[in-house]
C-alpha cells in the first residue's frame, strides 16, 4: 500500500536515485524530484540512460559523506557503487 499523502511533501534536497538496466545496478546523487501528476501519482527525475527499474530515497541531514562521495564522486562506469 503506498502512502499517497507523501507526494504532497516533496522536498527539495539531496536524493540517491539507484537504478538497474539489463546489466547492472547504479545510482547516483540527485537534487531534483518532482510531482508532475496527482491522478495517477507520478514524479519526474532526468536519469541519461535507459533503465528498467529506478528507486529514489530522500538523504536525510545526517547522512554520512561516504555515501555523497560514493554515489556522487564515481562514474558508474568504471566503480562499482552497488557493490
Amino acid at each position: 500500500m503506498v502512502d499517497e499523502s507523501v507526494f504532497m511533501k516533496i522536498p527539495y534536497g539531496l536524493y540517491l536515485l539507484t537504478s538497474k538496466n539489463e546489466y547492472k545496478y547504479n545510482g547516483c546523487i540527485i537534487n531534483a524530484v518532482v510531482q508532475v501528476t496527482n491522478n495517477p501519482n507520478r514524479i519526474a527525475v532526468c536519469k541519461n540512460n535507459k533503465t528498467q527499474k529506478i528507486n529514489v530515497s530522500l538523504l536525510t541531514m545526517d547522512a554520512p559523506f561516504e555515501l555523497v562521495e560514493n554515489f556522487g564522486f564515481k562514474a558508474g562506469r568504471s566503480a562499482d557503487k552497488i557493490a
